[in-house]
């Protein structure tokens, strides 16, 4: 049974994706359905897909780190605004694995923004426009567990970093 804030997001929400193949919603191995009211469904694109695995809440996937990813096309209701949050559930198999956790940019962009997770530091970062980023100073991840991981900034470019609910650091001069 699905409760009413998963049938009916908070409509300031750029994108909502519960990444649980939730068949109702004809969500299936290549396609993933956005619960935002903005359609940005996700497809993969390659013959490695990631694995259906139980997650913190349900289901969840298992990206291999290597080539397991989920397309979204390029939309303007994903840009961000001054002030906004980033989120995921995460849970890293081990310290060798660093990698966006998701993105809105490439290696060649000069714009966009990314969630990024380093492993070997241990912290989450928030890139943004070309190549920059703002660290935490704080660990992250507790290896094999699920920690919910957030970045909210600020209308005045404070950056703070969240584990589980709790602020943990922060950053000021994000423009």
């Amino acid at each position: 049974n699905l409760d009413l804030d998963y049938l009916n997001p908070d409509s300031s929400l750029k994108l909502l994706m519960h990444l649980d193949r939730a068949t109702e919603y004809e969500e299936t191995t290549f396609n993933y359905f956005d619960f935002s009211k903005n359609g940005n469904n996700a497809s993969t694109v390659t013959a490695s897909r990631p694995l259906r695995v139980y997650g913190k809440y349900g289901y969840g996937l298992d990206f291999n780190g290597i080539d397991d990813y989920l397309f979204i096309k390029n939309s303007s209701s994903l840009n961000l605004s001054d002030a906004f949050t980033l989120s995921a559930w995460v849970n890293p198999e081990s310290i060798n694995e660093s990698g966006y956790i998701f993105a809105k940019t490439d290696y060649n962009s000069t714009g966009g923004y990314g969630l990024y997770w380093n492993g070997i530091n241990n912290t989450i970062s928030l890139m943004y426009g070309s190549r920059n980023g703002v660290n935490s100073t704080a660990s992250f991840t507790d290896y094999e567990e699920w920690v919910h991981v957030a970045i909210s900034k600020d209308n005045s470019g404070n950056v703070y970093f969240y584990r589980n609910g709790v602020q943990v650091s922060s950053a000021s001069g994000v423009t």
